[in-house]
């Protein structure tokens, strides 16, 4: 049983919660999401965990099979655990994982709908677009440099898992966006002044919708990549949606239209 929070496990936990530790190591908290991650073969570091898990057959399941993998598996106090946490109360385990590895050319050659973030800043937003993106069939999510870090605990914890199974490439640009244009995908961005509502428009079978930031939109370097833009009617006197409510209409509507997504 770990009980002192200078111990190397919690000192290094620490360090990869806060995104000190530069390797590329991201935290997930609680039992369901550890479950997914080992069932997918993830690497993983180690866990830790406190006696609110212990006992549950998940996480006899989970610990059985880490241990097989030569994962170590630290018991911890329940006030050392708190102390790691960000959340108000502890799910009673963190485990920390190496960042999944995608293949960035395999990914475009069978993707038809991806989704770009433009310097998007806000975790939350963020990780419920991501989740958003899954739930409607998207292949991938790009994030342009300068966007928040998918892997931030607040974004990791909003995707609901989504994290571990679609893929979202970092630090991408204009060069990325106009070799998709070149293979055959329309750039669509969506923003507030776009004269064409998303309803009316004629959705393409190969789509790169652009969504901005929370407080600039879409910077004028990625808006000149659109090939056409589309908005979200809203009453007089609202000046636009939460980017991710903004995306969960437009993703949705998309995939209603393209006949190949099956997300039922």
């Amino acid at each position: 049983m770990i009980n002192s929070s200078q111990n190397k496990f919690v000192r290094e936990t620490r360090r990869v919660s806060d995104r000190r530790d530069r390797s590329e190591k991201f935290i997930v908290e609680g039992l369901k999401n550890a479950v997914e991650i080992a069932d997918a073969q993830f690497k993983i570091h180690w866990i830790l965990y406190s006696a609110a898990v212990t006992g549950k057959p998940e996480f006899n399941r989970l610990i059985t099979g880490l241990n097989a993998r030569k994962i170590p598996c630290f018991p911890v106090a329940d006030r050392v655990l708190s102390g790691i946490s960000d959340v108000e109360t502890s799910q009673g385990l963190i485990l920390v994982a190496e960042k999944p590895e995608w293949k960035t050319g395999e990914i475009f050659a069978g993707s038809d709908l991806l989704v770009l973030l433009d310097s998007i800043q806000d975790p939350g937003n963020l990780g419920t677009i991501i989740r958003t993106s899954e739930a409607a069939g998207v292949d991938a999510v790009l994030l342009t440099r300068g966007s928040v870090d998918p892997f931030n605990r607040k974004a990791v914890r909003a995707t609901a898992g989504s994290i571990l199974r679609l893929p979202v490439l970092q630090d991408q640009g204009n060069e990325e966006i106009l070799r998709l244009k070149k293979s055959g995908f329309t750039v669509v961005a969506v923003h507030s002044r776009a004269e064409q509502a998303y309803n009316d428009f004629d959705y393409p079978p190969k789509i790169i919708f652009i969504f901005g930031s929370e407080g600039s939109g879409i910077s004028d370097g990625i808006m000149k990549l659109a090939d056409s833009s589309i908005g979200i009617p809203v009453k007089p006197g609202v000046d636009s949606l939460n980017v991710a409510v903004a995306a969960g209409i437009i993703l949705f509507e998309a995939a209603r239209r393209l006949t190949g997504k099956k997300i039922c």
